[in-house]
Order: structure tokens, then C-alpha cells, then sequence
């Protein structure tokens, strides 16, 4: 059973959920803030957190198979909710955002983050971070993040509220997980992934480096970069798409 444990302000869920889970939290326990002082994302990008947006950190147990493919997995089932209920189409940027296209380019709507915790017991645990732009003001967002937002508030003609969109980052969760330990399920999640995923025959950068062109993703969910007509599996790495202006 999901317990849910939520503050008015904090520096960070994730950090207050890792910590958590170092002390013995149940799996399915979550932390939930209205605001954030000092959220961050993958490799430590800070996560402009004000009011109006959704900042939640999820405690479980690794997945059986395929621990890599949780942020996907998680993207790939809140994609599924925000179109489903929200009527806003979504694309996913390996390996870890939902974009929302449009003809100025894509907009970045929600983050994934993904910590694997040791505990004292010698077990493990696993803490999704979810950060998803709900109904804040764009204007107190930092100038540069505001023009590459997207937020659910303007675009759906029924917005949802901060509380409805925590309930479906929490199934998108629990069902991405219970997908990840079924027999066939990570084959299924690299699947649905390839479906929807952006920048597919652009290119693209990893770590603020040309790389090649972005052409599909391996079984295991690596993105495979095409350089000189030879192919590489990219496990980790901050990918942008396109070239430098």
C-alpha cells in the first residue's frame, strides 16, 4: 500500500526519499512537496521547482529484470495518463523526459530521476523521482527554462490538479514496475518506447558532443548512435538533439 508522506516545502524529494529509504522505508512509501528549494535531475541539473508543479520521489524494490530500463518504463506509462486524461500528447527523450512537440520544437513537460540506495540490511532499494510542470505560472520559472516549458494548465482543455497528477505518476510507477518483473515485460516497455521516442534520424550530442545520429534503441534500452555508418550503444549520457547553433 502506497503511504504517502508530504510537506508544504523541502530542498528536495528525492533527497528526502533517498534518505528515507537508507532508514528502513516501506517499500511504496512516497514524498511529495509543494515546493522545492533545490530540486535537481539527472547529473545534477537543477529542477526549477515553484508552486504549481509536481515534485514526488517514489520508494521500491529494484525490478527483477532490467533495472536500466525503469525510467523508460516510467516515461513510457505516464505518457500513457497524460494523454489518456489530460488529452496532451507526449514524446519521449531517451532516457528520461516527456516532451510535448510543437513548431517552435518540443517543450519539456515532466523529468524521471533514478536512484539505486543500499540499505542497511544488504538489500537495495530503487527511488523514481517524478517532476511534471502542472499549473504553475510560467512566469516564475527562470527566463530561459519558461521558454522551454511545456505545462499541462495550457494545453488541456480540462487542466488537472497537482493531486490528480500524483496519483498517475504513482500508477504510472507501480505499473511500470509490475510490468518490468512480468515475463516479456522489459521487451514490451523497449517496444512502446521505440514507438514514441524523439529524434529518431537527427542529430544528436552526448554530453554537449556530437555523437552521430540517433537510430533506434537496443534490447537493453541503450540509445544506438550512428557514426560513420558504424553503430554504438550509448548506456548513459545527457542526449541532445540537434547541433549547436
Amino acid at each position: 500500500m502506497a503511504v504517502r508522506v508530504a510537506f508544504d516545502e523541502l530542498d528536495s524529494t528525492q533527497t528526502e526519499a533517498v534518505r528515507r529509504a537508507r532508514d528502513g522505508a516501506e517499500p511504496g512509501t512516497y514524498v511529495i512537496a509543494r515546493l522545492q528549494r533545490a530540486g535537481h535531475g539527472r547529473l545534477d541539473h537543477a529542477w526549477s521547482s515553484p508552486p504549481g508543479g509536481l515534485y514526488l520521489s517514489w520508494i521500491g524494490r529494484p525490478p527483477d529484470a532490467a533495472p536500466g530500463l525503469v525510467p523508460m518504463a516510467v516515461g513510457v506509462e505516464l505518457r500513457a495518463r497524460v494523454l489518456e486524461h489530460a488529452g496532451v500528447r507526449t514524446v519521449l527523450k531517451w532516457p528520461n523526459d516527456l516532451l510535448v512537440p510543437g513548431a517552435s520544437g518540443p517543450r519539456k513537460l515532466a523529468g524521471i530521476l533514478v536512484d539505486r540506495v543500499e540499505i542497511p540490511n544488504g538489500g537495495s532499494r530503487v527511488v523514481v523521482g517524478v517532476g511534471v510542470n502542472v499549473s504553475m505560472e510560467r512566469s516564475s520559472l527562470p527566463l530561459d527554462l519558461a521558454e522551454r516549458s511545456a505545462i499541462l494548465s495550457e494545453l488541456s482543455e480540462s487542466p488537472p490538479t497537482v493531486p490528480t497528477v500524483a496519483r498517475w505518476v504513482v500508477e504510472s510507477i507501480e505499473s511500470a514496475f509490475d510490468k518490468l518483473n512480468a515475463p516479456g515485460g522489459p521487451a514490451s516497455i523497449v517496444a512502446e518506447s521505440r514507438q514514441h521516442l524523439y529524434g529518431v534520424g537527427e542529430p544528436v550530442q552526448i554530453d554537449g558532443r556530437p555523437a552521430g545520429i540517433l537510430r533506434d534503441l537496443a534490447d537493453d534500452g541503450a540509445a544506438e548512435v550512428e557514426n560513420e555508418g558504424t553503430r554504438v550503444a550509448v548506456h548513459a549520457g545527457d542526449l541532445t538533439v540537434g547541433v549547436p547553433a
